[in-house]
Parts: structure tokens; C-alpha cells; sequence
């Protein structure tokens, strides 16, 4: 009969309790005192045993004790290994000198199920246990790290730097993530894909602003593990000399931008001075920036600028000073905002002012019809005085009469046919 693994505990607790009567007495003299020689004395001075195994697919797992001879005289000790998941015990026996020491190890089918296991050494009657956990493998999963930023620690406003970022992809499977950046100047989103462990160095060109400190925010987030990976850096500005000397010409300003429009203004921006300028042309409504464009200029040369209000980006209606500005440089004019109602409302009223307009423009026209018929009257009427003479005078009335009836139906002709135009514009 093969013992178990609980008979070999009794056993051995049993042996422990023997040594410990009749040890000392074997020892001793026969005056009870102890000889100058001990008893060799073995003790498990180590373990490397797996602590976690993160699939329960692993096929075996190993186990080792390293024990060691700390007593005075050279021996033998016997003991096994054993784990809890297979209730098998694999035996050993070892011989040590004094202070040396032994790996006493075995291989044992993992875990097939996940759970706490223990795995021990039964040395000598003691034993001395450690434990597994065994988990359910996780399904493979892609995990973005920033790794590392690389950007100017000093630059120009207005220069365009190279900034770059570093990305890994440290989890079990491939996958595709977005990366977010943002600075004053900036905003971008870059799609990318990596295979598991695999990293990517991405460049960006960034135009660094005007404030005093431009910042760089990097961040990734992994939407399965509801986890953000962010990195912030700054770079500091040097001094930029001021724009002297500038002129603006062929300005177009908008007076109106509806809300869910797009809007353009433009302006050609001419360097007067005796010095080249790096400057930002900057568009702004109120006391917002709308667009920022830099410029570089020889003496004398211009550029043309032109900056749009996109639809929402500002919604704020009422009037506001609009203009673009160079440093301390301006040319302004009132823009009105309006909603998509206070538009329709706007158009109807162009609509009935351009209507009233064609209206005034045909009654001009009537009008003037009306005095060229008049003038051929009077001028009849002059023929006819001249030559009354020898003519009846019944014959002058009836010729008079009939020139003021045609300048009646004149007259009639011409106001139908203002008319019409008058009953639309109502």
C-alpha cells in the first residue's frame, strides 16, 4: 500500500516528536550533559515556486526548495513535494556536509482550473508551503502607452517646430487607437495601428504661438480599459522684436455673418518699414481670435490674408467690432451676428426695399414718358396757333381735343403699366 500524502504528515510529525524526546538523550553522557558533537539539521532555506499563472492553458509548472545543512555534522534527510491541485508527492533524499545545500525540485501538471493552490516540501517530518494562483487567461487586448515626448524647450513665436511623440502598444494584441493633440496653435487627432509590442514615433509640425508659454498635451485613451494616457510639455518663447511700421489695403470686412454660415474677411497687409517683420496677422471678433496667420515681409512687400468664421464658431448675436491686427496694428468695422430668423427677417426686408426700388424706377420712367407727351402736345399746339389763320375756329377746338385725348390714353398706358409692379411690391 502506497502511504498518502496525510500518512506522511502523521509520520513525519510522529518522527518529530521522537526526536525531540529521544535526541537529546542520545546525546548525552551519562551524567545528562551534552556531547561537543550535534545532530546534522536540515531547514528549506528557499523557493522558487510560480507564484501566478495567468492561463490556466499552461501544461506543467515547476517546483523547487533549496535546502540546506545548517547543522555541525555531515547526514541524510529524506522528504517528498507535493501540490495541492494533483495530490501527488514526488520523494527525495539528499546527503549534505555541514552549511551545504541542495535545489530539490519536480514537474507536475499546471492547474485546470483557476483557484489558490498550495505546493509545499515536507523535509524531515516539517513542512514548508507556498502558493499558486491560478487565473483565467484574459482575452488579448491592445493597451496604448505614451512612451516618451520630445519637444523645444526654448523656440520663436511664430516658428514652426518639430514635435514628437512616442507610442507603444504593450498589450497582448493589435489594434488601432487615436492620439490627441492640442496646443494654442493646434489641435489634432492621429489614427494609428500596432501590432502587439510594437512602437511608433510620430512627428508633428507645430507653428508656436504668441503667448509666453506654449504648452503641448498629448493624450491617448484605451476605450476598453477606461484608462487615459497623458503627457504635458511646455516650450518657453524668446522675445519677438514689435511690427514697426504696417499698412493694410484692400480691406473687405463683412457687416453681417449669420451663425450656421461661413463668412470670409481679407486684407493685404504691407510692410512700410526698413526692416524685414515675422508677425502674426490675427483676425478677431470682440476680444476672440477667430485666425491667427503669420507673415514674413521684405520692405515694401505685402500679402494677402483671408480668414473665415466657420458655421458656429461664434454665436453670439449682436454687434461687435471685427478687425485684423498686427501687434499694435488694427483696421476695425462693426460686424452684426445674426440667428438663422433675424436672417429671414433681413432678406424679407431687402426683398421689399429692392421691389420698392423697381417700383421707383418705373414711375421715373412713367414720368418721364409723361413730360415727352406733354412737350409734343404743347409743340401741336403751337403748329396749330400758327396756322389758325383762315382756319375755323371750331376746327382748332376739335384738333385740341384730340391731342389732350391722346395724351390722357398716354397717360393711362403708361400708369398701367407701373401698375402691376406697384400691387406686388404689397
Amino acid at each position: 500500500m502506497v502511504p498518502t500524502a496525510g500518512s506522511r504528515f502523521v509520520a513525519g510529525a510522529l518522527v518529530v516528536a521522537i526526536l525531540a524526546v529521544g535526541l537529546p538523550l542520545a546525546v548525552a553522557g551519562d551524567d545528562g550533559r551534552a556531547t561537543e558533537e550535534t545532530a546534522p539539521q536540515f531547514q528549506v532555506v528557499g523557493a522558487e515556486t510560480p507564484g501566478v499563472l495567468d492561463s490556466t492553458e499552461e501544461s506543467e509548472v515547476t517546483i523547487a526548495f533549496e535546502v540546506a545543512n545548517v547543522g555541525d555534522r555531515a547526514g541524510s534527510a529524506e522528504g517528498f513535494l507535493a501540490t495541492e491541485w494533483t495530490g501527488e508527492e514526488d520523494s527525495f533524499a539528499i546527503e549534505l556536509d555541514p552549511g551545504e545545500q541542495e535545489t530539490v525540485s519536480t514537474t507536475l501538471p499546471a492547474p485546470g482550473q483557476p483557484g489558490a493552490y498550495g505546493q509545499g516540501i515536507q523535509l524531515d517530518g516539517e513542512l514548508w508551503v507556498t502558493t499558486l494562483l491560478a487565473r483565467e487567461e484574459p482575452d488579448p487586448v491592445a493597451q496604448f502607452h505614451l512612451t516618451a515626448v520630445d519637444v523645444p524647450a526654448v523656440a520663436a513665436a511664430g516658428a514652426v517646430e518639430n514635435v514628437s511623440v512616442e507610442l507603444e502598444n504593450v498589450g497582448t494584441a493589435p489594434g488601432s487607437v487615436s492620439l490627441d493633440y492640442a496646443s494654442p496653435t493646434t489641435d489634432e487627432e492621429i489614427q494609428l495601428e500596432l501590432d502587439a509590442g510594437e512602437r511608433d514615433v510620430l512627428d508633428v509640425p507645430v507653428e508656436i504661438g504668441v503667448e509666453a508659454e506654449h504648452g503641448h498635451s498629448f493624450t491617448v485613451f484605451n476605450q476598453l480599459l477606461d484608462e487615459v494616457s497623458s503627457i504635458v510639455e511646455t516650450t518657453t518663447l524668446v522675445d519677438r522684436p514689435e511690427v514697426d511700421e504696417v499698412a493694410f489695403e484692400d480691406v473687405e470686412l463683412p457687416e453681417l455673418h449669420e451663425v450656421d454660415e461661413t463668412t470670409a474677411a481679407s486684407v493685404t497687409v504691407i510692410n512700410t518699414g526698413d526692416e524685414p517683420i515675422r508677425a502674426p496677422v490675427e483676425y478677431r471678433i470682440d476680444e476672440f481670435t477667430i485666425d491667427q496667420q503669420w507673415v514674413e515681409l521684405a520692405p515694401g512687400a505685402a500679402e494677402r490674408i483671408t480668414s473665415q468664421i466657420r458655421p458656429g464658431e461664434f454665436p453670439r448675436v449682436s454687434t461687435w467690432e471685427q478687425g485684423f491686427f498686427v501687434d499694435e496694428h488694427a483696421v476695425t468695422d462693426e460686424l452684426l451676428v445674426v440667428d438663422e430668423g433675424i436672417a429671414r427677417y433681413i432678406d424679407g426686408l431687402a426683398a421689399e426695399i429692392a421691389a420698392l426700388e423697381n417700383n421707383v424706377s418705373a414711375l421715373e420712367d412713367t414720368v418721364v414718358e409723361l413730360e415727352a407727351a406733354l412737350e409734343d402736345a404743347n409743340a401741336t399746339i403751337d403748329e396749330l396757333e400758327n396756322d389758325s389763320n383762315g382756319i375755323p375756329t371750331t376746327v382748332v377746338v376739335v384738333a385740341l381735343a384730340v391731342l389732350l385725348l391722346a395724351t390722357l390714353v398716354t397717360g393711362y398706358t403708361l400708369r398701367r403699366r407701373w401698375q402691376p409692379d406697384a400691387e406686388d411690391s404689397q
